[in-house]
């Protein structure tokens, strides 16, 4: 028995099995970079209606949950294009896919700060003057983030 080095030739159908195992890790290096930075890439408008899901070659398959989100990606194809491939700056995506399908939208809920009342007295001084204290309450919530 020889202690030679083995070669790809010698590892016969496992040869296969690594390179499908290498392309999935690839895949998800790739896709966990991408949605790390995914907010930067696409704009915060289009941030929550967007994921990518996979990549096939140098192709980006994204779903989206209409198709009017997925006709604004294809005015949009060469900036994000770009600042995918600047995220990916060791791996290249030529083009991308889109699938129109149900996803949970991606930080949709994003929390309101409420402003003080501070300086809008007059504001406040004529909603005082509102009876039906449901109206009042969301007048005053209204003035809040204003």
């Amino acid at each position: 028995m020889s202690l030679s080095r083995i070669g790809p030739d010698d590892l016969g159908p496992f040869s296969d099995i690594i390179k499908q195992e290498e392309e999935k890790a690839r895949n998800l290096f790739i896709i966990g970079r991408l949605e790390a930075s995914w907010e930067k890439i696409v704009g915060s408008g289009l941030f929550p209606y967007s994921r990518p899901l996979k990549v096939e070659g140098n192709v980006l398959k994204m779903i989206v949950p209409n198709s009017a989100y997925k006709m604004e990606f294809t005015f949009i194809k060469d900036m994000v294009l770009k600042n995918i491939n600047s995220a990916l700056d060791f791996y290249k995506i030529y083009t991308y896919r889109i699938t129109v399908g149900n996803f949970k939208s991606l930080n949709t809920e994003r929390p309101i700060a409420k402003r003080s009342l501070e300086g809008k007295e007059s504001l406040v001084a004529q909603i005082e003057n509102e009876t039906d204290p449901i109206i009042k309450e969301k007048l005053l919530s209204l003035i809040q983030l204003f």
